[in-house]
This record gives structure tokens, C-alpha cells and sequence, in this order.
């Protein structure tokens, strides 16, 4: 989003098409939250999210996509990634 101080990123993964899944985010989660909080924007809409999502991994499994997705936020630690958020997704190997 314009205004940011420094350009916020999400990792997520998904089993459904990015279009369904962005329809989510205008809804509920941190990308909603980041909108209205530091941006003042209650209502966007998925195709404005959409034009900045780029896809990082695909994944054959749910498995793999768990796993995936655990070691890009260890390792890019994306801001807009909540700790409380899909813990319980995150690997033990990972916790302190």
C-alpha cells in the first residue's frame, strides 16, 4: 500500500485460488487490520490486494504447504505476520 514506511509482507498459504483467498483478507485477518490501522481503510476491495501478491511456493500437499510456509516466515519474518496468528500451525521446531 502507498504510505507505508516500509513495504509490508504477508505469508500465507492457501488451498484455494488467490482470488477466494484475498476475498478472506478484505474481510478479517492481520492484512485487514494492517488497512484499517495504518492506513485508515475499512473497505478494499480484491482486486486492489491482489495487484501486489506475488507467489512465492507452490506446494503439492497441505503438508507441504504447512511446512513451507513455517520456514519462509522463520526466515523472512514478513511484518505483517502475527505471532498469535496460525500458531498453531507454526513448527515446535521453531519455538523457543
Amino acid at each position: 500500500r502507498d504510505g507505508c514506511n516500509a513495504t509490508p509482507k504477508y505469508i500465507g498459504y492457501t488451498s484455494s485460488t488467490i482470488w477466494e483467498r484475498f476475498g478472506m483478507h478484505t474481510q478479517t485477518g492481520s492484512v485487514k487490520k494492517h488497512l484499517v490501522e495504518e492506513h485508515g481503510i475499512n473497505r478494499i476491495g480484491r482486486r486492489e490486494l491482489i495487484k501486489d501478491v506475488s507467489i512465492v511456493r507452490r506446494c503439492n500437499t497441505k503438508r507441504d504447504l504447512i511446512f513451507t510456509e513455517a520456514i519462509l516466515i522463520k526466515d523472512l519474518h514478513p511484518s505483517l505476520n502475527s505471532q498469535a496468528e496460525g500458531c498453531d500451525r507454526i513448527l515446535k521446531l521453531f519455538k523457543h
